[in-house]
């Protein structure tokens, strides 16, 4: 048995797929569909140089490889912030550390880090 989709049906699909794929909402910021947050709202990545406890860095995203490891560089960059995750003994992270990133609240937070 075959089904057909309607047109709105294959427009929000084709619309959840570009969203997906990174063509809009990421690297910048999740957009909002319907009242709830699409996919991409967590990125991986390297620092670009050191964060310091309570301060702002900027991290180059990657994308995850099929072999595993970090992947490569996809040349989007966001400005992410410290709210204290890393203790005063670890600060500053140096530059090319691996570092997890969250969308809350129109800024990327930093969420985890490599050690």
């Amino acid at each position: 048995m075959a089904y057909t989709l309607g047109d709105k049906a294959a427009k929000q699909i084709a619309e959840v797929i570009r969203d997906y794929n990174g063509q809009s909402g990421a690297p910048n910021g999740p957009t909002y569909n319907r009242g709830r947050f699409r996919d991409e709202y967590t990125v991986f990545g390297k620092l670009d140089g050191t964060l310091a406890r309570n301060g702002t860095a900027t991290l180059s995203i990657y994308k995850p490889g099929t072999a595993g490891g970090i992947g490569t560089d996809t040349t989007q960059n966001v400005t992410i912030i410290d709210i204290g995750m890393i203790p005063s003994s670890a600060s500053p992270l140096a530059a090319n550390k691996v570092v997890m990133a969250h969308y809350s609240r129109g800024a990327w937070v930093i969420g985890a880090y490599e050690c």
